[in-house]
């Protein structure tokens, strides 16, 4: 278990660096789906890797030692400390998503006391702003809501009637394609591991650059797009958003302009195969430790079985 423990964090470790590398060889929407892959599966092999180390205090004891649990070649002090770790990264993991809750909730009430244009919500401020703010599924608690695209005067007044197109076919572009939850997921994996901080950003940024191309495709003009983003940027410069929210004139506008100078990208299919390789050798380290850990724990898990 010592060996294929260590390597399924290694794995996780692998996966975060290697993550933020790939947006440069797909187009942003398969690579926005792979970062969102990658961070999911670095979260899971950190979450499984610690837990499966915190467990071996089990064998530590006095039940197990009565049962003939054999001693485990995992420090103690090591298992203290991985608990420790997975506690805080869950921890982090609960707050992430009760803030992003609270956030989404007070856009959803903002919208709610705008003037009712349809999936257009229009908000009085004089600082050009726009967000697309997620509906909620129909639960327990009552109908679902849909999504709508929250704009502030100051952005209607200061976009041409071009420009302002280009903006919705962006937010649309959110809302269709579920950014948002692209988005939560590389939230909480980065909550979880620290280490995929960059891939987050990586992440948010090409979700960004997902719907600029969507907008592009939509107006068919890949040269007007950038100009709106440019001048819808330019205007909001002061401007700042919430980290739990995507918006047009946020996140890496300077390189996203310049994406859309140039033909868009490929989605080269084939390469996106390889990265089967690192998630199945994930899987089958995560069920080796685990297979490895029943062993250990055998003596006990039949004592109190029986």
């Amino acid at each position: 278990m010592q060996v294929s423990v260590y390597l399924l964090l290694l794995l996780a470790s692998g996966l975060a660096a290697l993550a933020p590398r790939l947006p440069a060889r797909f187009a942003p929407a398969r690579a926005a789906k792979i970062l969102t892959g990658l961070a999911a599966a670095s979260a899971a092999c950190t979450i499984w890797g610690l837990g499966l180390l915190g467990l071996t205090l089990i064998a530590t004891t006095p039940m197990a030692a009565e049962t003939g649990v054999d001693a485990d070649p995992v420090p103690a002090a090591l298992a203290v400390v991985a608990t420790g770790l997975l506690a805080a990264g869950l921890g982090r993991a609960v707050l992430t998503a009760a803030r992003r809750r609270s956030i989404q909730r007070a856009m959803r009430e903002v919208c709610a006391m705008c003037a009712d244009h349809g999936e257009l919500a229009v908000v009085s401020d004089d600082t050009p702003q726009a967000f697309a703010v997620p509906g909620r599924a129909r639960g327990l608690r009552g109908p679902g809501q849909p999504g709508r695209i929250l704009v502030s005067t100051g952005l209607l007044r200061a976009a041409t009637s071009a420009e302002r197109r280009v903006v919705l076919a962006h937010e649309r572009a959110h809302l269709h394609y579920r950014h948002h939850r692209h988005q939560a997921i590389v939230d909480l994996a980065a909550a979880i591991n620290p280490l995929l901080a960059k891939t987050k950003y990586a992440t948010v940024f090409l979700l960004e650059r997902w719907a600029d191309e969507a907008a592009a495709s939509v107006t068919n003009d890949r040269q007007g797009t950038a100009r709106a983003l440019a001048t819808v940027a330019l205007a909001s410069r002061t401007a700042t958003s919430s980290r739990a929210t995507l918006a047009f004139h946020h996140h890496g506008v300077l390189e996203r302009v310049r994406a859309l100078q140039v033909p868009a990208p490929s989605q080269q299919p084939r390469l996106a195969y390889l990265l089967i390789i690192p998630t199945g050798l994930s899987i089958l380290t995560a069920s080796d430790a685990t297979l490895a850990l029943a062993r250990l724990l055998h003596p006990l898990l039949s004592h109190l079985a029986g």
